[in-house]
């Protein structure tokens, strides 16, 4: 290569700039820096302190010797700064190792950055692109790693690896057909690049084209950088073709100040630090103990690594030698390709560097042969970068393993951050610190609205205690625990579920989360179970925080579609186990035919001995009266011998013949009746008032042992009289007299609900307030659902008015009901306890095993077939369960193609059930 460069008609010390703009360009010979006042020389006047020459190859392999690591020891992380300097400013503000001492530096820092005797620095890659601060970020990186040699260590990024092309692609002189990446063939062309941006042929074009369309930058990379030169240096030296030097001669071997190429040479493709391993992107099957040009990859993660780094270090001084492309025939290759394409889509799956860990926005467990990779070795944690996901960290606990993966890029955290002077500022005042100590990983940081986020986790997920304990853990809609928010040991849970390049960011109470917890990450676990007796209404309740940033759209992956495909695909429909069915809009129409072929299509699916469950949110039905109504007014054989495999293989040895058919009964039903009953035992009501039309509530509450209720109806479901009169101080003192004390309200579907019902209810939630002085007294309000309304019927086709004729009835739901009474009663955190679909309480109380009283149905082999979107498809989706939305209820098609919320799009849809 030495030869090759000899031979050149320019000579072997011609610097790269000088090929791009010519020796007599810009009033100098590039060959011979000129001198600028308060300089070091080059095209940019530098303080000499921020000029270092390279360092010598025989010592970069001292420079990254392991260090000791004792119980003392803080090991701290940050990646994917992108040239933020106002980021690496509020890090080292908030860093438990590194800190300014001495005097001001100006633009360069406050101070000279130094690192504390028992810390250790990891920087995780991509240092520069998109901001205004990509020479003093490397430079001080650069800095802090020669100085303090066995403390700080560097892995290297693709925006730090494609830097190399600027030698070969900017020397190039054939502007009108440029190289193209082969790893990008939909790269934009040059030629319309420069006519969309209306620009002439040239360094600057080429530069600007190479940035933009290949490198994967944004549109401001260019103009960030020439902010940068008349920020650190004057005007003078920030014209676009010092913005183009500037580029050139920082990965220049001749060049006075290569400080990119100084980042590139002490940089590492990976880094083990005790039982902890740092990687750029992440490690999937083909990548891990695969050096290229090896053929057989390396078991051990250590010597693997030390493989990889040697593979690069020869890489690099290959191009070093001679960085300009070499013709051999028809082809053009340069130097060093392999290791810049590592960096790069075109390593496929054979790279650390270049990996999405993340599936539609979400991130996924690692396989099992890269867990097992990574136990032979000792290695019990993972942290990378490279892919943004939000504010926080996105941490990924491996229930098999213990295995802790740590994607903590934040670089698009805040779209909204302020751009005054960094048009590419997606990260706004967000910080996140993750360090190590001991068997212990920690992270410190703040969201965009200032509060506190962070965690603590051990190697080993036995030894974590709640809140912490949920970090790392999937929840059944999909959504995973990346962080806590506040101080103290209630603090708020922060949840995020990917959906392609956002994320929707919840939070919730601990106790939500663990009743939330998916069955693979410990719903089951003493650690999380929770008990019921526990739950108040607030607890319960969601706070969506908003949309934040997922995998970064300038990586160039394709978008994932915007809804999920919704036709039915019947082989998969036919895979489950179990299948939970609305009744209304289901199989209760209009159609007789259609009725008696859906009523068909289920008895297939009980003959074929799947578990069937009905559900619906009608309280005036109980169990026992629902049950009769399935099976002898509509024939579902819900009481055939196939049907009751499941429940009786379970539960046979333990009951009587009578008591076991109950209990198949029981767990092929379920009503909000009797799910307001079972949650008032788990809490120890004994004297609730009952609002509602029919027996089911009662009959229901009796069969759990609550006898001494107070009910707006008689024992045969007629109404009472006294709760017809007027809403007065006079009537409302009556009926209180008569019921005497009670210790909470169920309010179910009431057809003649009076203003004195609502009045009596609220005198009682707010008495028992008033009498004990403190919210913490709060009289329990339950709602057996909270539907705002209900489809009743249809307008008859013979409707004197015409217009009317076919159109929807509907009813008041429950839940105006419901609110109706408590925000009469003034209560100020909103919500009764709801236990109907689509209930947090009934998707906890469908997984809890039979023999702990629940239905024991495990939701990942699961589908639930109803009519509503905002009620059976969303606790579909809520609950981890796969959904088939019919169109012959309360949703039409319209309907379903206007609605825009993913948690309220089906997996399928049909016509009907008749239909499938």
């Amino acid at each position: 290569a030495q030869a090759a460069l000899a031979r050149t008609a320019d000579g072997p010390n011609m610097r790269l700039a000088c090929r791009v703009f010519g020796s007599a360009s810009m009033g100098g010979d590039c060959s011979r820096p000129q001198a600028k006042p308060g300089g070091g020389g080059g095209c940019h006047p530098h303080k000499s302190a921020r000029v270092a020459p390279l360092p010598d190859w025989s010592a970069v392999a001292e420079l990254n010797q392991t260090p000791t690591i004792n119980d003392d020891t803080i090991i701290e992380y940050m990646t994917d700064v992108e040239g933020n300097w106002e980021y690496v400013v509020h890090f080292v503000s908030m860093s438990r190792v590194l800190y300014w001492n001495g005097p001001n530096q100006g633009v360069w820092g406050p101070g000279n950055l130094k690192i504390k005797k028992n810390g250790i620095f990891v920087f995780g890659g991509d240092a520069p692109d998109k901001g205004p601060g990509d020479i003093r970020f490397v430079k001080l990186l650069v800095k802090l790693k020669t100085e303090f040699p066995s403390q700080v260590f560097i892995v290297l990024g693709n925006r730090d690896l494609v830097k190399l092309r600027f030698a070969a692609e900017m020397a190039d002189g054939n502007e009108t057909t440029p190289w193209i990446p082969t790893w990008d063939p939909k790269t934009k062309p040059y030629k319309d690049f420069l006519q969309e941006k209306k620009l002439a042929p040239g360094p600057v074009a080429k530069c600007k084209w190479l940035l933009h369309c290949t490198m994967g930058c944004q549109d401001t990379t260019f103009l960030t950088r020439q902010d940068e030169l008349a920020h650190l240096y004057d005007p003078e030296h920030a014209t676009d073709e010092h913005v183009v030097r500037s580029y050139i001669e920082s990965i220049d071997p001749k060049s006075s100040d290569p400080w990119m190429l100084q980042l590139v040479r002490l940089g590492q493709m990976g880094v083990v630090l005790g039982n902890t391993l740092f990687v750029h992107g992440g490690l999937q099957d083909e990548s891990i103990g695969h050096v290229p040009g090896r053929e057989e990859p390396i078991g051990n993660v250590r010597e693997w690594l030390q493989a990889l780094n040697a593979w690069k270090d020869q890489q690099l001084k290959e191009w070093e030698a001679y960085p300009l492309w070499k013709k051999t025939g028809d082809q053009r290759t340069r130097n060093g390709e392999k290791l810049i394409e590592y960096g790069t889509p075109g390593a496929g799956k054979k790279t650390v560097i270049y990996y999405n860990p993340f599936v539609d926005g979400n991130p996924v467990q690692r396989s099992q042969k890269v867990q097992d990779f990574l136990e032979a070795s000792g290695i019990k944690r993972v942290l990378s970068g490279h892919q943004p996901h939000g504010q926080a960290p996105t941490v990924v606990r491996h229930p098999k393993t213990g295995l802790l993966v740590i994607t903590a890029d934040t670089s698009r955290s805040d779209a909204k951050g302020v751009k005054v002077f960094n048009p590419a500022n997606n990260r706004g005042n967000v910080v996140a610190v993750v360090w190590i100590q001991g068997d212990y990983v920690f992270m410190d940081g703040l969201n965009c609205a200032g509060h506190q986020i962070r965690f603590q986790l051990h190697v080993d997920p036995a030894k974590d205690t709640l809140p912490n304990a949920l970090v790392g853990r999937q929840l059944v809609d999909g959504s995973w625990v990346k962080a806590l928010r506040g101080p103290g040991m209630n603090p708020k849970v922060i949840c995020a579920k990917g959906h392609g390049f956002t994320v929707s960011v919840t939070e919730m109470d601990q106790m939500k989360a663990c009743l939330n917890l998916s069955s693979e990450y410990g719903h089951c676990d003493p650690t999380f179970r929770v008990k019921i007796a526990d739950i108040r209404a607030e607890y319960l309740i969601n706070q969506k925080l908003g949309l934040e940033s997922a995998p970064d759209p300038d990586d160039r992956l394709e978008p994932p579609p915007k809804q999920r495909p919704c036709s039915l695909d019947r082989a998969a429909f036919d895979a489950f186990d179990t299948y939970l069915f609305s009744f209304n809009g289901v199989v209760k129409c209009s159609d007789e035919e259609k009725r008696q072929k859906v009523v068909d299509n289920i008895n297939s699916l009980i003959a074929r001995k799947k578990r069937v469950v009905f559900v619906t949110n009608d309280s005036t039905m109980s169990r026992a009266a629902f049950y009769k109504r399935i099976t002898e007014d509509f024939k579902i054989k819900l009481d055939s011998p196939e049907h009751s495999d499941k429940i009786e293989a379970k539960l046979s040895g333990r009951f009587s013949p009578q008591e076991l058919q109950d209990k198949v009964q029981q767990g092929s039903c379920i009503t909000s009746a009797y799910m307001a009953a079972w949650y008032s035992k788990q809490v120890g009501l004994q004297r609730p008032f009952v609002i509602g039309s029919g027996v089911g509530l009662m009959e229901e509450l009796e069969l759990a042992g609550i006898e001494n209720y107070q009910a707006t109806v008689k024992s045969d479901g007629t109404r009472k009289e006294e709760f017809f009169g007027e809403a007065n101080e006079k009537n409302i003192a009556a009926i209180c007299e008569q019921m005497g004390d009670v210790d909470s309200v169920i309010i179910g579907w009431d057809h003649q609900l009076t203003a004195l019902t609502i009045a009596v209810a609220a005198q009682y939630i707010t008495w028992r307030e008033e009498r004990h002085g403190t919210s913490q007294m709060r009289m329990p309000v339950i709602a057996c659902s909270m539907d705002e309304s209900g489809i009743v019927g249809k307008m008859p086709l013979s409707f004197p008015i015409e217009d009317f004729r076919g159109l929807k009835v509907r009813n008041v739901g429950i839940g105006t009901m419901a609110r109706a009474i408590v925000e009469s009663a003034r209560i100020k955190k909103g919500d009764p306890i709801d236990v109907g679909k689509p209930s947090l309480m009934l998707q906890e109380h469908l997984r809890r095993p039979q023999e702990e009283g629940g239905f024991g149905i495990d939701v990942s082999q699961a589908v639930y077939i109803g009519d509503g979107l905002a009620t059976d498809v969303r606790m579909a989706n809520q609950s981890g369960m796969k959904s088939l939305l019919v169109l012959s209820g309360v949703t039409s098609e319209e309907q379903l193609k206007a609605e825009t919320d993913v948690s309220l799009l089906p997996t399928w849809t049909a016509p009907s059930f008749a239909d499938i």
